[in-house]
């Protein structure tokens, strides 16, 4: 009766563990939808204001929404009950982490051409994705933790390879590529204590201008 009991106690717990990783992996891939339009101002920038104008529209928006649910005790348990799939726990006292991710965008576009940063909110929204989804799948097999962070090296190696592919894929030189993808790889995996949506696509924008120059 007792090895039932812990088998279903750890069944539980693998259940539990499942979910949050479905839910996160679909967290990133909602995330991955500004790539796609990040696509499209890539070849087509006359239509980059409109993109800003659409930004901070919804950073206003969710910011809003962000004080009225955490002044609001009742509002933020009905956003995280019903709308779960949007937040991760760490953010039910705090602003939500996809107005960061939003704002890395903004930031990133204001101050780079479009050309250059596309592709750093390309590298956000698909290596990052792609760190956090290889990094969870192969964690059991290859489980060697960056120190001081919840990060793995194989998910940085994986975040590499995908941005080094975007990169390449959009006009940049392996050279130029690979160096920009490692600087988004360091900003994401590093506890730096700013928030990575912000330092990806900026620095590995950065990467990018600079090495153009």
């Amino acid at each position: 009766m007792e090895y039932n009991q812990e088998g279903r106690h750890r069944g539980d717990i693998g259940n539990i563990k499942t979910k949050k990783y479905e839910l996160k992996v679909l967290r990133k891939l909602l995330h991955s939808t500004i790539g796609i339009i990040a696509i499209l101002f890539y070849f087509f920038p006359l239509y980059e204001n409109i993109f800003i104008f659409i930004l901070s529209s919804v950073i206003i928006l969710t910011l809003i929404v962000d004080v009225i649910r955490l002044t609001f005790t009742h509002i933020n348990d009905f956003f995280f009950k019903y709308f779960h799939f949007l937040f991760v726990e760490r953010d039910k006292n705090k602003i939500n982490s996809a107005n960061f991710y939003f704002m890395g965008c903004l930031l990133t576009l204001m101050f780079f051409p479009s050309s250059i940063a596309a592709i750093g909110i390309l590298y956000l929204s698909f290596g990052d994705t792609s760190a956090a989804i290889i990094g969870q799948k192969l964690s059991k097999k290859i489980s060697i933790k960056i120190p001081k962070t919840n990060k793995t090296f194989i998910g940085s190696i994986g975040f590499v390879v995908v941005s080094t592919i975007i990169g390449i894929t959009f006009g940049l030189n392996i050279k130029t590529a690979l160096l920009s993808a490692v600087v988004g790889a360091i900003f994401e995996a590093l506890p730096l204590g700013i928030d990575d949506n912000f330092t990806i696509p900026f620095f590995s924008s950065l990467t990018i201008w600079a090495m153009s120059i």
